[in-house]
């Protein structure tokens, strides 16, 4: 159990978790609806210290998906962080066939962000 508590604290999975849930409920752990802006940076620097590439490209993904799309800027600051091997670029790109759009034809609210809950 000591080797498994390591390797969880290791690779930072609470820290990731906690920005996943906000991403799929659109609320902090405090009840708080953050602004897109401070969930671009948090996920930025969430990116940049996951050392797993399917782990970055779940939570980019998961970002994705949440905000219906990036802002332009938001995705080549989020991408470059990511250093996603070019397969999985590609298939962000594709959830386009699903019906998620990976650049916002509207641009978000600063005020707060969705979620896929709401």
């Amino acid at each position: 159990s000591h080797q498994c508590m390591d390797n969880f604290n290791k690779q930072s999975l609470l820290d990731i978790s906690d920005t996943e849930q906000t991403l799929a409920t659109g609320k902090t752990d405090d009840d708080r609806s953050p602004k897109v802006s401070e969930l671009v940076s948090s996920v930025e620097e969430e990116l940049q210290s996951i050392s797993d590439p399917a782990d970055r490209f779940r939570l980019l993904a998961i970002f994705i998906i949440s905000q219906q799309g990036l802002r332009q800027i938001d995705q080549t600051r989020l991408f470059t962080a990511a250093q996603l091997p070019q397969l999985e670029e590609r298939a962000l790109s594709n959830l386009t066939k699903v019906g998620i759009p990976m650049v916002q034809t509207t641009p978000a609210t600063s005020k707060g962000m969705g979620g896929l809950m709401n």
